[in-house]
């Protein structure tokens, strides 16, 4: 998509918000009287961010936009990156500084943070369907080892974390189960990076380097899966790159805390699929059963 000067414009407002100061500037704008309320524009009503009650309780506010209304490029689907991420920084700002307001002036946050449309939540559905949501990696090499994890939207995280030793490759496969912010903000991974719409071409690399592949399917059996480079390629979209990375980063992080704070369900040589297969087959048909006992 080709944009002009307006929405240029727009990306170098977007910018300037620097979500680490919105409770300051809250703070100031407070004590001045002269709050503003941050509206997530970007359909045919504009809403107030993270705000799930009228504003009647305060006198007077500035309504501040973030988005252009119904025709804003987010609903584009060939959105520039530059602009989706200018946006989600303006959101991230909005939604720290209303909330700053909202716990000031006693008023009633939603449950569920806004977020900005894009093929990833069309994907995912309804929040109310996201705890049978699936999201996985496999990233073990025969020769260097690695790891592969599996997580449901409930929380449930099982992890194969395989290392090098004098004699052969070990396995260790552990288990565990997060907390829903700690849910909310991996799913924030995969929404914010747009992952259903990235794409990574096929090429070929050097055999030291590991090929991870990263999935997600949703409560409707629908899979999709993005295959990298790690690292990445000499050559490759550095855009691209960086939105896979981001996501890879969090399951990375998965694995290190299941090796610092839990202990293994299964340690052994690295070779045999069956105790890992097993695992995941439990998981996995209890995901079926709670998608089955809500229809």
């Amino acid at each position: 998509m080709n944009m002009d000067d307006y929405d240029f414009q727009k990306i170098d407002e977007y910018n300037r918000y620097q979500p680490e100061s919105a409770l300051q500037d809250a703070e100031l704008d407070i004590e001045r009287g002269a709050v503003g309320i941050f509206f997530l524009d970007i359909e045919e009503v504009p809403e107030p961010i993270a705000i799930d009650e009228d504003l009647e309780k305060l006198a007077s506010y500035e309504h501040v936009s973030i988005g252009t209304g119904c025709t804003d490029l987010i609903h584009s689907e060939d959105c520039p990156h530059e602009y989706r991420k200018a946006m989600d920084n303006a959101l991230s700002y909005g939604m720290a500084y209303n909330k700053a307001i909202a716990r000031h002036f006693n008023l009633k946050l939603k449950q569920h943070r806004d977020r900005l449309p894009n093929s990833t939540l069309e994907f995912l559905g309804p929040e109310s369907d996201w705890r049978a949501v699936q999201m996985e990696l496999r990233d073990i090499q025969p020769i260097f080892g690695g790891r592969d994890v599996w997580m449901d939207g409930s929380g449930n995280v099982c992890v194969r974390s395989v290392r090098t030793t004098p004699q052969a490759l070990e396995e260790k496969i552990y288990r565990l189960t997060l907390d829903e912010s700690a849910v909310e903000r991996i799913f924030d991974r995969f929404i914010a990076r747009d992952f259903i719409s990235l794409s990574i071409p096929e090429q070929s690399g050097p055999p030291d380097h590991g090929r991870p592949e990263i999935a997600v399917t949703n409560c409707r059996g629908q899979r999709h899966g993005v295959t990298g480079w790690d690292p990445p390629l000499s050559g490759s979209d550095p855009v691209a790159e960086q939105r896979f990375r981001a996501v890879y980063s969090a399951f990375l992080g998965l694995e290190s805390m299941a090796r610092e704070t839990a202990e293994p369900l299964h340690s052994g040589v690295y070779g045999d699929d069956k105790n890992w297969a097993n695992v995941l087959k439990k998981q996995r048909d209890r995901v079926k059963n709670q998608v089955e006992d809500t229809e």
